[in-house]
């Protein structure tokens, strides 16, 4: 009878390197769900509400503001609830977001992921080194492994 090798055993327990994407894919992903996210708010804010009667800019500031940050936030708290870590631009350049030692998002992480991205200067973050909504949750976005 042949004995296992425990080199062949060695790759099991071996974790998968994750690697995080590009700063260029990043910003294709962030392209392509400001896209998705102003249609969205086309179609939900400027098409179903009502006429708007003569008011202070002021007023309607606040509340264009206030219904852009709500449909933003639930945009992502959607789509990578429903999606497993993913969104229409990570669709589309083939990316997923992790947790950072390669397991899936749980709700409560992609609940952190979508609060941080009501940062205003957040997609900034990119230029200082980590995405924030990234290194505050200890997530990543690497390519999807098929």
């Amino acid at each position: 009878m042949k004995e296992t090798s425990p080199h062949l055993l060695e790759e099991f327990d071996q974790e998968l390197a994750i690697a995080p994407v590009s700063k260029g894919t990043r910003f294709a992903n962030y392209l392509v769900d400001n896209i998705c996210f102003q249609v969205l708010y086309y179609l939900v804010y400027d098409l179903w509400q009502p006429p708007r009667q003569t008011t202070a800019w002021s007023d309607r500031l606040l509340t264009d503001l206030a219904v852009s940050f709500t449909l933003y936030f639930v945009y992502y708290l959607f789509f990578e609830s429903v999606l497993k870590g993913r969104t229409p631009g990570k669709l589309v350049t083939g990316t997923v977001a992790l947790k950072d030692n390669g397991g899936a998002l749980t709700f409560n992480d992609v609940l952190k992921r979508s609060l941080y991205r009501l940062i205003p200067i957040e997609p900034l973050s990119i230029f200082w080194g980590e995405v924030w909504h990234d290194s505050f949750t200890n997530t990543i976005v690497t390519r999807k492994i098929k």
